[in-house]
């Protein structure tokens, strides 16, 4: 059977962090499982996203510009793709435009519904809040939306198969990750707040990969009472968030990943964007809100608190457990492929 070639458009690095890459990566796993070829076009702003790429089996092409349309349609045909997939906040409708009158289906990855998305075929939005948002989009075009597809690579359904969750109030085992671009400063800052918990806990601490070493982590690490272990660079997320008791972790596509295994969640808020999804996860009862980070970045002295609670309430975390695992079942990257693989069929 001949495979059926798609290019996906998307960028990562430590200031727009990898979580566009990550469910990109995800999307185009389960293309591949379904007949398809996936090809990427990147900028290469920095090593970790370029190789998370790379090691999922893909072929990189390396864009200079900052969303180079034409550059992006060349290499569409070169490879002869029906479809290109777009997941980045700088793509424009003219760009959109641009891709449908070199005649291929436009796909589009959205958290925001804040652009003009007619030329798009398919739309898609794993946020909770996205079946309260209005895309501006042509009748003929599917928009999906929610968590049922959520972009999770297999290895969490995997594990999520074969897992059993027991919880016990004598549980200390403590996730710390705040995505792709997480900074050695946040997460010291961090430590700094969970040295306040009347008892010690065992923290994973996973940093993004292009985050530099600090003073600040450094020292945060040798004054904590907690056992500390500082991760870079993690290739096993899945395993990483399965062995932990409790996740202290930001509002982004991360979420998503941890409700599927089922890991109760302290949410720290980093941006103002962050707030829907955390707003979201909250009222669905599979996390707990620990704050937002003021504009100086400050953390919030309610994370040790809260995670003590959480930890000494095992009853609590278990309901949040379930109900996380109700929200994102893991098989939304396998969906939206299947609908995308029927829509590239259909335009043949």
């Amino acid at each position: 059977m001949r495979r059926i070639p798609f290019l996906f458009r998307c960028d990562g690095s430590p200031e727009i962090g990898m979580g566009h890459v990550r469910r990109c990566v995800a999307l185009a796993l389960a293309l591949r499982d379904l007949g398809g070829e996936p090809v990427f076009v990147m900028r290469p702003i920095a090593d970790t996203p370029l190789r998370v790429v790379e090691q999922a089996g893909f072929a990189v092409e390396r864009v200079a510009g900052a969303l180079d349309t034409a550059f992006t349609v060349d290499r569409a045909m070169a490879v002869g793709a029906r479809c290109v997939v777009v997941d980045h906040y700088g793509a424009t409708p003219a760009d959109f435009r641009q891709l449908r009158a070199a005649g291929f289906q436009v796909a589009v990855i959205d958290d925001l519904a804040d652009r003009d998305l007619g030329a798009a075929n398919w739309v898609l939005n794993q946020n909770p809040d996205a079946v309260d948002m209005s895309y501006r989009v042509s009748p003929e075009c599917r928009v999906l939306r929610g968590p049922a597809y959520a972009l999770l690579r297999p290895e969490f359904s995997r594990i999520r198969q074969s897992q059993t969750r027991k919880f016990s109030a004598n549980d200390r085992q403590v996730l710390v990750t705040f995505g792709g671009g997480a900074t050695a400063d946040t997460c010291a800052e961090v430590l700094v707040a969970l040295n306040q918990a009347p008892r010690s806990f065992v923290v994973q601490c996973v940093l993004g990969g292009e985050g530099a070493a600090t003073a600040g982590l450094d020292r945060a690490v040798a004054d904590s009472k907690h056992e500390i272990r500082i991760i870079r660079n993690a290739e096993n997320m899945a395993d990483l968030m399965a062995a932990a008791d409790v996740s202290v972790n930001a509002a982004g596509s991360t979420c998503w990943e941890l409700c599927c295994l089922g890991v109760p969640m302290a949410i720290l808020a980093l941006a103002p964007n962050q707030a829907p999804n955390a707003s979201a996860l909250v009222r669905h009862g599979c996390a707990c809100l620990a704050g937002f980070a003021s504009q100086s970045g400050a953390i919030p002295e309610t994370i040790a608190p809260l995670v003590t609670d959480l930890l000494t309430d095992p009853r609590r975390r278990s309901g949040m457990s379930a109900r996380g695992r109700e929200l994102v079942d893991g098989l939304g990257a396998h969906r939206a492929a299947q609908t995308l693989m029927d829509l590239s069929v259909t335009e043949e």
